[in-house]
């Protein structure tokens, strides 16, 4: 898939040089670390990082990949409360 990505990645003037995976690693519960490398234009490369970041977004998307993250509750000192309908007396 990744190969895929990368040779449409047509980002414009402000790309000198076409990204390239340079890895995958760090997989895990949470997700996996894709280390992509290219060359920009001066200050440029955090609108292609955007751009680049929601491209595979759709696309893992398309393919039904859904990005895991850790979901946390948080309580301080009380329980959570059983939600209660509301029931009156006929």
């Amino acid at each position: 898939m990744l190969e895929g990505v990368q040779g449409r990645l047509d980002l414009g003037p402000d790309r000198l040089t076409t990204p390239h995976v340079e890895r995958a690693d760090s997989p895990g519960n949470n997700g996996i670390e894709i280390k992509i490398l290219g060359d920009t234009k001066l200050i440029r490369q955090w609108v292609l990082m955007g751009e680049l970041r929601k491209r595979l977004k759709d696309r893992f998307d398309k393919e039904g990949i859904e990005i895991p993250w850790p979901h946390t509750k948080v309580y301080f000192n009380n329980t959570p409360k059983a939600e209660t309908t509301d029931q009156r007396p006929v």
